[in-house]
Order: C-alpha cells, then structure tokens, then sequence
C-alpha cells in the first residue's frame, strides 16, 4: 500500500495517486451502495427461491452443475429449507458489509455467496450480476471499512491516510473501463456505425422494451444521430476519466455524463439492477475535492498542498499485505483484461485459460447488443387437455399457486431464462423438457381444475421489428412434455 509520505516525495507521484487513486470516502459510498444491491437482489428473488434455487424447481443441481463447478454453497443442498438458509447468511453479510461490521471478512464472504448464487441458477443473469461480482473481487482487496463503519470507530485513530494506491485501486478502476471500453470495441454491427438503427431496433424489441423507449423509438432521424455518438461515448469516455490534468473536474462532469447514460437506458429498456450497478461502479472515480465540498460547515476543507492529511482509521486495509497479495491482483487483472480482449478478438477460438476461469466465475463478456436484434421474439404456453380442447396457459385464470407460477413466467429473472431456451443444444433442450415437466408439477398441484392437462407445449413466435419490413410471423415449437410423465 502506499502512504502518503511516498505519495509527497515528487509531482509525478502526487499525479499517479490523483488518476489511479482512491478515496476513502469514495469507497465507503461504494461499499454502502454494494450491500444495497445485494440486499435488494435477495429480495427480489427470493418470492422465486423454490422455483430457481431448489432442486424441485425449474433447474435441479443435476442440471446447474453441467454449468459450473459443483463446489458452491447453493449447490451443496437441494431443499427450500436449505436455500432459504443460504439466502439469509448472504443477507446477513450484506447487513455486516452495509455497516462496516467485521468489513474484510464480509466483502469476502459476499463475493464468495454471490458468486455461488449465480452459479447456481446462470440461466438467469444479465450483465449487471456480472458486473456486481467483479466489483464485489476487487473490493476484497481494498479497505472498504476505512471510513463510514464501525470497524473505523473500533480501530479509530493513527493513521493520516485519505487515499489509497494499490493494484487492487488500478483494477477498480479499470473495470469501469472494461465494461464501456471493450462493449463498444466489440459492436463490429452496420447498424451501430453505417446505418446508426441499432439503438432503434434496440427500442423497439418488444420482449425487453419499456413503454417510454417505444415512445422515443418513434423519433428515428434522431436515433440515427445519437446511435454512433453514444457509441463512441462508450469507447472514449471512461478513458477520459484517467486524464492527467484538471483530474477532479473531469471526472465529476464525466461520472453525471455516465449517471445520465445509466438512467436513459433504465428507462427506456428492462435492465433490472444494472443502471444502478453501473452507477455504483462509477463511485471509485468521486474526487477528494467533491467529498471535501460536503464537509460539514465549518470544518476547514483539506490543503491542497496536502490532500491527504486528515486522519484516518487504523485498521486492517486488506487480507494480507505485501508482494503476494498485489502479485494476486496483478495476476487477476491480467486475466480479465485478457477475457474482455477475447471477446473483441477471437471470440470463436478455444481458449482453455479462460475457460479454466469461467468455472469459477471470474470471467468477463460484455456483449449486451453487440448485434442489433432485427427480430422481437414471444412465447406461448399451450395445454392439450384432456377434453380435446387447448388451453392458454399463460392467460388462464386459476387458483393461487398457478398465478404464482405466471408471475414467476413473466418476471424478469426467468425472461433471461426464457430467451436463453434459444440456443439449439442438449443442455439446452434438457432445461426446456425440465421446465415443462414442472409447470405439469404446477397445473396439478394448483388445485381443481375443470380440465386436466394431457400435454404441454412451449411455442417461440417471431417477427420482424421494422415496418418496413413486414413479413409473416414465423412460429417454433421449442418443446411439448406429456404431463403423465414421472420424474
């Protein structure tokens, strides 16, 4: 770790801790927002728990395990009981890291039990989870209790340090850049330079469109232009937060240019917690000049000749210190920055190093619209029942437990699922037949019904998003079960 004493000692230094340095502050308002998330993503999908973590649910262990090593937590139990449990430990982590209770140990222990609960279930995320766990790593490294948290009121007083400059500081930062940088690399599409319709059709795809984005879909002239400037926003501006001059300016201007960007896509498109977790991941670049403006009236702000001296805790800032730890780091970082390369590379090419980290999670693929979708998709849930007639399962009105089972179908966890029934492999076909051998398992134990179930069929319909473009719906049958079936 480097002191403030090392940082004083030349300009160039005090330039190095102003572009790749944190905050304290900065990551206590990140680590407060963090155990927020966490929290409120446990809340979210626990009214799920037995349907997506549970091994009488959509996705059995059996099956979870073909995705990931089965050394999990969540994978070492099958029962609701079991996964209630878990849930409760990784809330009650979260509560620990919120308040900055024993902070090391929590940090650790909630990237460990996130990292298990996505791998229990990776039908069901989105790019935002995997962002919260690659904020959640380098935040193990890092003193996250060193301000704002009982830990800095247990080991309160010692040290002058404000700022902290470390491997595990760069890697913070450059995963902002990652995430931006290596997504707009990647997007090769016609449409996001040439035509500029990508974030049209983007607006218009139904199945993940909010009403407000279907609104601005109208406005295309409009669209064209703003599809290659936010392109390049994407690409330039995290590097522009790294600038070595009038650093603290900048980058308030840039990280409200950010928040901005993160809402207008929360607002228009279904993206769940990742416009929140992409502004929490933009918290780390907060200057020391912006948490010194807040300072209560009255207390002098800190000299700019030296921007670290007001006290800090002394506390424990990481698990271990010295060459091994930032050899881990390093070693980390460079295996990221290798996986978001791959993905503008060679992503078709075998690559077994990172696969080997793919295991465990650790891997990095930000490919959200790297292809515009010219394509809006829907499913339908038919039953034959035993009367000869058909029945729409997804609009039938039923007793309690089947409306849970359609809340379930349409939220947005299982949408992920749904359009993951995509892919044309055994994997995925043996999650389609599973899927439907369970909402079988449902229709029965809904209570009486006037008509029985005989079979159940899961039909994919798609169509062409631009007008334009008219041409027939073209429907698939993805699956069909016979409810008489045992497990």
């Amino acid at each position: 770790m480097v002191e403030p004493s090392d940082l004083m000692t030349s300009p160039w230094r005090r330039k190095l801790r102003d572009v790749f340095g944190i905050d304290v502050r900065s990551l206590a308002a990140m680590r407060i927002a963090v155990a927020v998330i966490l929290l409120v993503d446990l809340v979210l999908r626990a009214p799920y728990i037995d349907a997506n973590y549970t091994d009488g649910g959509v996705l059995p262990r059996v099956i979870a395990s073909l995705f990931n090593l089965p050394i999990f937590p969540h994978l070492l139990g099958g029962s609701y009981g079991y996964a209630l449990f878990i849930f409760l430990v990784s809330a009650v982590f979260a509560v620990s890291m919120l308040i900055g209770w024993h902070t090391r140990v929590a940090v650790l222990a909630s990237w460990i039990l996130l990292t298990s609960l996505h791998a229990r279930n990776p039908a069901l995320l989105n790019g935002g989870d995997r962002l919260l766990r690659a904020l959640l790593l380098w935040c193990v490294f890092l003193p996250m209790g060193a301000c704002w948290s009982v830990d800095a009121r247990r080991w309160g007083g010692g040290v002058e340090r404000r700022s902290v400059l470390s491997p595990a500081s760069v890697a913070l930062l450059l995963q902002f850049v990652f995430v931006y940088t290596f997504a707009g690399l990647a997007r090769t599409d016609p449409a996001w330079h040439r035509d500029g319709t990508a974030i049209e059709l983007a607006l218009r795809y139904e199945y993940w469109a909010r009403p407000f984005g279907l609104y601005v879909a109208q406005f295309s002239d409009v669209l064209r232009f703003i599809t290659p400037v936010s392109l390049w926003f994407e690409i330039i501006g995290p590097l522009v937060l790294f600038l070595p001059f009038r650093t603290a300016a900048v980058r308030l201007v840039m990280i409200a240019a950010f928040w901005l960007f993160s809402l207008s896509m929360g607002i228009s498109i279904q993206l769940h917690l990742f416009p929140w977790i992409m502004a929490v991941a933009a918290l780390p670049f907060l200057p020391s000049a912006f948490w010194d403006k807040l300072r209560r009236p009255g207390r002098p702000a800190s000299s700019s000749a030296a921007p670290d001296a007001s006290p800090a805790p002394r506390i424990p800032v990481c698990l271990w210190r010295g060459r091994a730890q930032h050899g881990l780091v390093l070693v980390l970082l460079l295996y990221v920055l290798a996986s978001n390369v791959q993905t503008i590379r060679a992503p078709d090419q075998p690559r077994p190093l990172l696969n080997a980290g793919g295991a465990l999670l650790i891997d990095q693929n930000w490919t959200m619209y790297l292809r515009a979708p010219r394509i809006t998709i829907w499913f339908e849930l038919v039953g034959a029942a035993d009367d000869g007639t058909t029945i729409r399962l997804d609009h039938v009105d039923q007793p309690s437990r089947w409306r849970d089972t359609m809340r379930h179908y349409r939220s947005y966890r299982f949408k992920i699922c749904l359009s993951g029934f995509l892919k044309p492999d055994k994997v995925t076909r043996a999650r389609v037949q599973r899927y439907l051998f369970w909402l079988c398992r449902q229709w029965h134990g809904a209570g009486p019904h006037d008509r029985q179930i005989t079979h159940i069929r899961l039909y994919l319909h798609r169509r062409w998003i631009m007008a334009h473009r008219s041409r027939p719906i073209k429907s698939e049958l993805l699956g069909e079960l016979s409810c008489h079936l045992e497990e």
